[in-house]
């Protein structure tokens, strides 16, 4: 026993235990004061000056003063003999079914999903992680906060799997499942980043700028910066708002289009682009050099259809009537028809350029049958149109005409194209 006078300190190499505090007052009365003494102190052995020592306080606390090593398994709480682990804490009545023995630490409370757990934090407080009852959570005075997933060198993040392929891989349960759900966007910060499916399907950046669909090999689908798309160029950068590919390209093509680009080894009159109506029944082609009637129907019609009083121009862009073809003019044959021409109107007829107008016996008279070839040139005279077996209005065309046989048709002339003059007479 040591006596230490009040406000001295102790000084003694081996912790004290305090057992009472004594008070002496002026009539020689002593008070003793018992509410001070810890009640039951172990010192444990040791080689140091200051062994270690537990004692517990009135309030049931246990206090370590030094160094502690235990060898075996020690239960805090827990109200048994037989921890689970090398430390069992217990901070709450446990209930349920718990495992027999665990490796190392367990540590049950009345924890939060995501609050009020285990906590590990920093000496200063401001940050550390805490363990909720399913959570990892951030914890600490710092109102923002990370909380980070570190491995080790090459070492990858695995969530569902301890063979992580990836930096970070979520093995879920595949097919039509949805294992990884994002509430915002997801970036790549390389200009290469993207999405694979499986290992032979990516969809993401490349080039400068572009952004894709590869698949089997080769990108399919590739989104310009500047808006254009390409369907089967590849990794080049498309040519229009829409770029299609058919087939691989050659020869010198246009680095820009307005609209729409379309190339592929189309037929001359089949096998091109089509448009259809959604019965297949008909529909419009366009091949390399052929706009051409599509579809089931053994039989389709194909028409140019201007809007109001607008014309169709062949070799213009300036059509004169409902329809022009605009040819090098002279004695050239710029229109063939294989069979007749015929008007719907009573007065129609053919105009030449000039002043007056002309017309052949099949113009303005009866019919005249159609020789192996004829070709009717026709040649303008002055003059006021005022017959009335001729139009009267004229109408301007700059081209020969010529008049093929229909099949299976023969005549007694001789073979081979027969060219005939005739001098037109003038309408009076």
């Amino acid at each position: 026993m040591v006596r230490v006078a009040p406000g001295q300190p102790y000084s003694g190499t081996a912790p004290p235990v305090l057992l009472a505090e004594v008070a002496l007052d002026d009539k020689g009365a002593v008070t003793v004061d018992k509410t001070v003494r810890e009640y039951s102190g172990v010192r444990l052995p040791g080689a140091a000056a200051d062994a270690p020592t537990i004692r517990s306080a009135a309030a049931g606390a246990v206090g370590l003063a030094g160094s502690l090593t235990i060898d075996g398994s020690l239960g805090i709480g827990t109200g048994t003999s037989t921890p689970r682990a090398r430390l069992d804490v217990q901070q709450a009545a446990r209930s349920g079914t718990h495992p027999a023995a665990v490796k190392g630490l367990y540590v049950t409370g009345d924890f939060g999903a995501a609050s009020d757990g285990v906590e590990f934090r920093h000496s200063n407080a401001t940050s550390g992680i805490g363990f909720g009852y399913n959570s990892l959570y951030a914890t600490g005075t710092n109102t923002d906060q990370h909380l980070n997933l570190l491995p080790k060198g090459a070492g990858g993040v695995g969530i569902g799997t301890t063979s992580p392929g990836a930096k970070l891989e979520v093995a879920g349960g595949g097919g039509t499942s949805v294992d990884l759900i994002v509430n915002g966007r997801l970036r790549s910060n390389n200009n290469d980043g993207g999405l694979w499916v499986t290992a032979d399907r990516f969809i993401g950046g490349f080039g400068t700028g572009q952004v894709g669909f590869w698949n089997n090999g080769d990108w399919r689908l590739n989104v310009a910066n500047s808006g254009n798309v390409g369907i089967g160029i590849g990794g080049g950068t498309p040519a229009a708002r829409l770029d299609i590919q058919g087939a691989p390209r050659s020869g010198t093509h246009p680095a820009a289009v307005k609209g729409l680009y379309v190339t592929g080894d189309f037929g001359a009159a089949s096998d091109g682009v089509e448009f259809r109506h959604s019965n297949a029944t008909s529909g419009i082609g366009i091949a390399h050099n052929t706009i051409y009637a599509a579809g089931t129907n053994a039989n389709q019609n194909l028409n140019i259809l201007p809007k109001g009083t607008g014309r169709v121009g062949i070799g213009t862009t300036n059509a004169g009537a409902k329809l022009e073809v605009a040819g090098t003019g002279g004695d050239t044959v710029d229109l063939i028809v294989s069979g007749r021409l015929r008007s719907n109107n009573n007065d129609g007829g053919l105009w030449t350029a000039g002043s007056g107008r002309t017309t052949t016996t099949a113009a303005c008279g009866s019919p005249t049958p159609a020789s192996s070839a004829v070709t009717a040139r026709t040649r303008s005279v002055s003059g006021p149109a005022t017959s009335g077996d001729c139009p009267s209005s004229r109408t301007a065309m700059s081209a020969s005409v010529r008049s093929v046989p229909p099949p299976g048709w023969t005549s007694s002339r001789r073979p081979g194209p027969e060219r005939i003059r005739r001098r037109s007479r003038a309408c009076t």
